[in-house]
């Protein structure tokens, strides 16, 4: 249900954007069933699938294995270093999903200080950040990971379990305008 969210409501953004979607970064928790939604709605995009856990890694790949339009990367979102040499190595994406990372076991600097290196570093202008959070706990998501920027999609979803909440939050990076006209 989550994922199929998702790919309606980026159906609804992709008109805001002005130009076509070619590189998809997926990183967290779900990455099959986010793969497997979007590669739908986007066949000839190059998918970056990263996790920081090799066998989550690897059941992707053998899950996915009849596609060829992914790579995988090995990353925790949550070092700083990490997080440099991927942006390095890796340039920007047109659009990124943070899934199942963003809760309340993280310490909230490490968690805002991710949030804001992803979006500012990794996202393109006209690009969108998503994230996608399962929890049982509200109080999470009462404040904006983003401090500075407006979500253009801020949603709670029920799941089939009464006691688990889907959090969706959608970011659009827009280019700053100029002071000069």
């Amino acid at each position: 249900m989550s994922n199929l969210f998702i790919v309606n409501s980026l159906k609804k953004i992709l008109p805001k954007i002005n130009r076509k979607i070619d590189r998809i970064l997926i990183i967290g928790d779900r990455i099959s069933l986010s793969y497997n939604q979007l590669l739908e709605l986007f066949p000839n995009s190059q998918f970056f699938i990263a996790n920081k856990s090799k066998n989550i890694l690897k059941s992707f790949k053998l899950n996915c294995k009849e596609h060829r339009n992914y790579s995988i990367q090995v990353i925790d979102i949550f070092d700083g270093l990490s997080l440099f040499n991927f942006a390095l190595k890796y340039g920007k994406f047109d659009i990124i999903i943070v899934s199942g990372l963003y809760t309340y076991k993280i310490n909230k600097k490490k968690l805002r200080y991710s949030a804001k290196f992803l979006y500012k570093h990794l996202v393109q202008f006209d690009g969108i950040f998503c994230i996608v959070n399962l929890t049982q706990d509200l109080k999470i998501n009462k404040s904006p990971i983003l401090e500075n920027e407006h979500p253009i999609i801020s949603q709670t979803i029920d799941t089939l379990d009464s006691d688990l909440l889907i959090f969706f939050t959608v970011y659009l990076k827009k280019k700053p305008k100029s002071i000069f006209g």
